[in-house]
C-alpha cells in the first residue's frame, strides 16, 4: 500500500495499525520535506519496525556517471563543452538526462561523433513535444496524435531537418527489425539484439510499429523521405509546410 503527500495528520493511524502488528501488508508513505521536529518524522526514525529513507536531488557530479556510461556503451563521442551542455539541460533532474541521452542515442545511429552544435539543437528541442514523441507516432501510424503534436508546439523550419533525420533513423531502424523478424520470427529476440540496444521503454512501440508496417510501404517512405530532404536543403523556406503535409498523409 502506497500513501502520497504524507503528514503529520497520519500518525495516529500509523500508531493505531503498529498496536495491531499487521504482517500481511507494507505500507509505503511518501512525503515533502519533513522538518527535525516533524511528528511523523519522529516516529520513523526512533521506531525499530519502521524505516525512514531520505532521498535528495541529483547533482552534476551525480548525473555525470551516468552520462559517462551512456556514451562508453554506445560508442559515442561528445567534446567536453557538450558533455557540460547536456548536464545542464537535465537541470540536475535524472529523468531530463534521461531524455536528452535518448535524443542522442537515436540520432546516433548515423554519426557516433556529433558536434556541439548538434548537441545544442537536439537538447533545445526538449521545451517542445519531443521530436522522438513525434516519430514514434508517426511510425505507429496514430494520426490523430502527430496532429495534436504539430498544432500543440512551435517547430520553425530550422528544425525540420532534425525531425526529418529522426523518422528516417527511426525509420530505417524498423525496416531492419522487420527484415530480421521476417527470418527469425522472434521479435522479441530480434529487438533485444539489435545494435544499438534500443531501450526498454521504447521496445512495446516498436513492437506495435513492426505490426503496423508492411515492408514495401516503409521502404516507399524512406525514398519519400530522402526526396524531401533534398528539397528542403534546396529551399528551406517551404520546410515545415513539407514536413507537416508528410507526416500527416499515409
Amino acid at each position: 500500500m502506497i500513501i502520497s503527500r504524507g503528514t503529520d495528520k497520519i500518525v495516529k493511524l500509523i500508531e493505531k495499525l503498529l498496536d495491531k502488528k499487521i504482517n500481511s501488508i507494507k505500507i509505503v508513505i511518501k512525503s515533502g520535506v519533513l522538518e527535525k521536529r516533524s511528528k511523523l518524522r519522529t516516529l520513523f526514525e526512533k521506531n525499530k519496525y519502521l524505516v525512514a529513507i531520505p532521498f535528495y536531488e541529483d547533482e552534476i557530479r551525480n548525473l555525470m556517471p551516468i552520462l559517462s556510461h551512456f556514451l562508453n556503451e554506445n560508442d559515442i563521442k561528445l567534446s567536453r563543452e557538450s558533455v557540460n551542455l547536456v548536464l545542464d539541460r537535465a537541470s540536475g533532474n535524472r529523468e531530463n538526462l534521461n531524455n536528452e541521452l535518448k535524443k542522442i542515442h537515436d540520432y546516433s545511429f548515423s554519426n557516433k561523433i556529433i558536434d556541439f552544435e548538434t548537441i545544442k539543437k537536439l537538447t533545445n528541442l526538449g521545451e517542445n513535444y519531443g521530436v522522438n514523441e513525434l516519430a514514434d507516432q508517426f511510425l505507429c501510424k496514430n494520426t490523430k496524435n502527430v496532429s495534436k503534436i504539430l498544432n500543440e508546439n512551435n517547430y520553425t523550419d530550422d528544425d525540420c531537418i532534425q525531425i526529418l533525420r529522426t523518422i528516417l533513423i527511426k525509420s530505417k531502424r524498423l525496416l531492419n527489425i522487420i527484415e530480421k523478424n521476417s527470418d527469425i520470427k522472434d521479435i522479441d529476440r530480434v529487438i533485444s539484439e539489435m545494435k544499438p540496444p534500443i531501450f526498454w521503454k521504447d521496445k512495446e512501440n516498436v513492437k506495435k510499429q513492426v505490426n503496423t508496417w508492411i515492408l514495401g510501404d516503409l521502404k516507399n517512405k524512406i525514398y519519400e523521405m530522402n526526396e524531401i530532404e533534398t528539397l528542403i536543403k534546396s529551399n528551406s523556406r517551404n520546410s515545415l509546410h513539407l514536413v507537416s503535409n508528410f507526416v500527416i498523409n499515409y
